[in-house]
């Protein structure tokens, strides 16, 4: 995901189901959008992520809303024939 000023929440794809756009929230007194792409979601071995600082913590709460958003996605079906 990336993290963008709030200006450009209006040219947002507002039909894809697979981008998740947080609400508004300020980070170093600005406001901004978390933009999250679900196609590029992975996991990954804690190994790989050694030496990377964060730059902030998100809540349980903001969490829980990009699992159930995910959800949704992962859920459907998809091609099922040919």
């Amino acid at each position: 995901g990336v993290i963008l000023n709030e200006k450009y929440w209006a040219n947002r794809k507002k039909t894809a189901d697979y981008l998740y756009v947080s609400p508004t929230f300020l980070l170093d007194g600005k406001s901004v959008n978390f933009y999250c792409d679900l196609r590029f979601v992975r996991s990954t071995e804690l190994s790989e992520l050694s030496g990377i600082k964060p730059k902030f913590r998100i809540r349980h709460l903001f969490q829980a809303e990009i699992q159930a958003h995910l959800a949704k996605q992962v859920s459907r079906p998809g091609l099922v024939y040919l």
